[in-house]
């Protein structure tokens, strides 16, 4: 395939060589312009604090977790009022006593009982071999990391400023005619941990069977590498400079380094190592994922989660400001007439 049409079949008929010489310099100048603008910009803990206090970051700031169940008034629309009315209080009182409990193993224990009961009754006229077998976990009824807002009652009520642990309430729906019980497992509260600094050397391999070639293989070349580290100089240069050289992944040129990792950013089995309790600053090992076998180094402790988050919402409303600035005085013209248009 020639050049011409190779770029005729990706981009479309009329797009030459030029064209897409001319689009990718342009986008590399203005990758680099807009890294050269976020490293420029610097906040401190002052700055975090006035973030974090305006309206609109609250909810990337602050979280609150809860367990809840619901109960629906079960009724017809065309039902009259006495029907209607029975079958609310019926939904609410459940609820009510629901939210009479005050530990979250108690609230737990009284859910699974009633599921018990509900799906013993729908098994009753079933043979022992066709009743359902049913599991109950603890985080199917549990929310973590519930943003702030204070908009709908589930808000007012667990963000007030008196709201402890272990707190109890139930919430109508009136829309949907539910009572809904909660308790608190967790009051207000911002991420407090620090982020995590990580470099790490990926070895490409989507195999599963740990007795294929390619498994194997994949494998030996991670513990080979971190055996050639091992015996070498044991510093962050010198895992970055083996990064460099065999990492699979997108940041080899920043030796393999992952600055400020937050829990859950990566996946599950990298991640855990990463926030394994244990770990300590020049740690080693390999690890498995879906993505392959990861030659990994702790670098050490990073930035307190929501300073972090804070520092991202900072520079991104600095960058957006700037950019508007230099709209004013760079100005750009597109001709929509001709936008669209290919050359023959």
């Amino acid at each position: 395939m020639t050049v011409d049409a190779y770029l005729a079949n990706m981009y479309g008929t009329g797009v030459k060589l030029k064209d897409v010489t001319k689009c990718i310099e342009m986008s590399a100048l203005a990758q680099a312009q807009y890294n050269y603008m976020i490293e420029s910009y610097e906040w401190d803990e002052e700055d975090y604090n006035k973030w974090i206090e305006e309206e609109d970051n609250l909810s990337s700031i602050w979280f609150a977790d809860y367990m809840s169940f619901k109960f629906t008034a079960k009724f017809d629309k065309d039902d009259d009022d006495e029907t209607k009315s029975l079958a609310r209080k019926e939904a609410e009182d459940l609820a009510k006593s629901l939210a009479e409990k005050k530990t979250k193993k108690e609230f737990f224990d009284w859910i699974v009982d009633y599921e018990k009961k509900l799906q013993a009754e729908k098994d009753k006229d079933k043979k022992e071999e066709d009743k359902t077998e049913v599991t109950y976990e603890e985080e199917d009824y549990t929310t973590e990391g519930y943003g702030y807002e204070v908009e709908k009652d589930l808000g007012k009520w667990i963000f007030d400023k008196d709201r402890a642990e272990n707190d109890t309430t139930v919430i109508y729906d009136k829309d949907n005619e539910t009572y809904t019980a909660y308790i608190v497992l967790q009051a207000k509260y911002r991420h407090e941990y620090n982020t995590v600094n990580v470099r790490h050397i990926l070895i490409s391999c989507t195999a599963t069977d740990e007795k294929s070639e390619t498994y194997k293989e994949a494998k030996k070349t991670a513990d080979d590498l971190l055996a050639e580290y091992l015996k070498g100089e044991k510093t962050a240069e010198a895992f970055g400079k083996l990064a460099k050289e065999h990492t699979a992944d997108g940041n080899g040129d920043e030796g393999g380094l992952y600055e400020n990792v937050a829990k859950g950013q990566m996946v599950t089995e990298f991640n855990d190592w990463i926030y394994d309790e244990a770990r300590k600053e020049g740690d080693t090992g390999v690890v498995k994922t879906s993505y392959g076998f990861h030659v990994m180094y702790y670098q050490g402790a990073g930035m307190i989660a929501w300073q972090l988050t804070a520092e991202n919402g900072l520079t991104a409303d600095q960058y957006e400001k700037d950019f508007e600035e230099m709209g004013k005085t760079h100005k750009v013209d597109i001709d929509y007439d001709n936008a669209y248009k290919m050359e023959e």
